[in-house]
């Protein structure tokens, strides 16, 4: 029993319809799980122990905020992201202005 060419063409032609299909399973997947995992707030937390808010005073600057309550270890930069979007700032913050802290309910 012969093997002919149009027999293997048909069968290579398949497993890679099979594998393209599979590849792109897996990329749609990953992607689901990224938009999951990022999508869901900010997970910057504030220091154990630190307010709900604060209020700025005349100077204050949310890189201050951000040193006195980002916890060790956390980028400051990435904090003071979390308090922009937050507190929905846009621009830079007034003094008077209540400011609230990144927490494990709070975003």
């Amino acid at each position: 029993m012969a093997v002919r060419y149009e027999d293997v063409r048909v069968a290579t032609a398949s497993r890679r319809r099979v594998a393209r299909r599979r590849l792109s399973t897996a990329a749609i997947l990953l992607t689901v799980v990224v938009v999951i995992l990022m999508g869901g707030g900010s997970s910057i937390a504030s220091k154990p122990g630190a307010p709900d808010s604060v209020v700025l005073q005349q100077g204050d600057t949310l890189w201050g905020v951000a040193t006195r309550f980002a916890p060790t270890g956390i980028d400051k930069r990435a904090y003071v992201d979390a308090l922009y979007e937050l507190n929905d700032i846009d621009g830079a913050p007034a003094a008077g202005q209540k400011i609230e802290l990144p927490g494990p309910h709070r975003g």
